[in-house]
């Protein structure tokens, strides 16, 4: 398999690549992992971008890591955690130019998700988040973010029970149904 591949080879790299382009690597399997729902092998990925020395690099890669973080630890069920790194991830994202409303409506549902009672279903809030999510994205600056993590499929996939994958691939199997020529 190539990801076991690369994940092997990986050990390797160091000093080989550049920080900037690690990090890019391990952002995408972060993301990959959190997708097919194998959040702890997110982490794993996610960590080497967190761990890293503070930098001026890919800043966007740091911030959107800090927020898969979040989720993967939500996945989890390490509700504890999170309000820890609530605090972490906010003042990160608030010492940057600027807080982008995307992140600010992130972590505010985080919060809330992460408070709910572990017997308690979480739909109502997540259809909250959807649609205050919906109603950012819709401003041009915050479009770019869901370029680096679609927060909307996360939501979606929450909402639906389902493995953010699947909605991914159903709304591939869309789009190409619609883009076919007999329709």
């Amino acid at each position: 398999m190539v990801i076991q591949e690369f994940i092997n080879e990986s050990k390797n790299l160091d000093g080989k690549i550049s920080k900037g382009m690690f990090m890019e690597i391990c952002y995408l399997f972060g993301y990959f992992w959190v997708q097919v729902g194998k959040a702890s092998t997110s982490l794993i990925w996610i960590n080497k971008i967190l761990n890293e020395p503070k930098t001026e690099l890919r800043t966007d890669i740091q911030s959107i890591a800090r927020i898969i973080n979040l989720i993967a630890h939500y996945e989890l069920g390490n509700r504890e955690f999170i309000e820890y790194n609530l605090k972490s991830t906010t003042r990160f994202l608030a010492n940057r130019d600027r807080l982008y409303q995307f992140e600010r409506v992130t972590l505010k549902y985080i919060r809330q998700l992460a408070n709910i009672h572990p017997d308690k279903d979480p739909k109502e809030t997540l259809v909250c988040f959807q649609k205050e999510m919906t109603n950012v994205l819709s401003e041009d600056s915050d479009q770019k973010a869901l370029g680096l993590f679609n927060v909307l499929i996360w939501i979606q996939a929450r909402i639906e029970n389902v493995l953010m994958a699947e909605i991914i691939q159903n709304k591939e199997k869309e789009v190409k149904s619609n883009s076919s020529p007999l329709n």
